[in-house]
């Protein structure tokens, strides 16, 4: 893990030490797929069928722990209801101890990654048009909401050199814990392995 004083910000001390993770999910086998010029149908399914399941878990750590709720995840769980229920699928459910959000820097270290996911939703959205025009797409649009990322960047400066390593081993996790879900959702799925990234693609504020 890094040393504080080579960066001038929470944010980009937590950039730097998750980077090598969050760069492996661009080219992730199943995620990949959303860049694909051939996406299947089935395939789209699953990994928003995972997503609603992983959102929903983390969403329901902060609920529990009433932990910023100005960073809430409800309207990208919702979106992701909504768009499952117009494809008729079930959210794949994340086990219980899958990942474990115990502490208020814990919660904040998940949130700066799903939060984060967004950026990039409407340039997928728009792939994911050219290959299943009729899919419902509405989480991949409505991405995150700058006000949103904004708050989420000010409560990563308020976080102390103590709650540090707890926040950082959150986010590590909560990156890890996602890949091996939709891996686990897609297991009876054949997909191609695209090298187009597709996992948060755009850049953060």
């Amino acid at each position: 893990m890094s040393e504080v004083k080579e960066f001038e910000s929470v944010r980009k001390r937590l950039a730097h030490d998750t980077g090598p993770v969050h760069e492996s999910l661009h080219h992730h086998p199943v995620l990949g797929a959303l860049a694909s010029e051939d996406l299947p149908t089935q395939t789209y399914r699953v990994i928003l069928s995972a997503y609603a399941g992983f959102y929903g878990a983390v969403e329901a750590s902060r609920e529990r722990l009433r932990a910023h709720p100005e960073l809430s995840l409800r309207p990208q769980v919702d979106a992701l209801h909504e768009d499952l229920a117009t494809l008729e699928e079930m959210p794949t459910a994340l086990g219980e101890d899958a990942l474990e959000l115990e502490s208020t820097p814990a919660v904040l270290g998940a949130l700066y990654v799903l939060q984060g996911a967004g950026f990039g939703g409407r340039m997928l959205a728009r792939q994911v048009a050219l290959s299943l025009p009729q899919a419902p797409r509405r989480f991949l649009q409505d991405g995150v909401a700058k006000a949103t990322w904004l708050a989420l960047c000010a409560q990563l400066e308020l976080v102390s050199e103590a709650d540090y390593e707890d926040l950082c081993d959150a986010a590590m996790r909560t990156f890890h814990t996602l890949a091996r879900h939709v891996e686990q959702a897609a297991a009876y799925v054949p997909l191609q392995s695209p090298e187009t990234p597709a996992f948060g693609t755009g850049s953060r504020l």
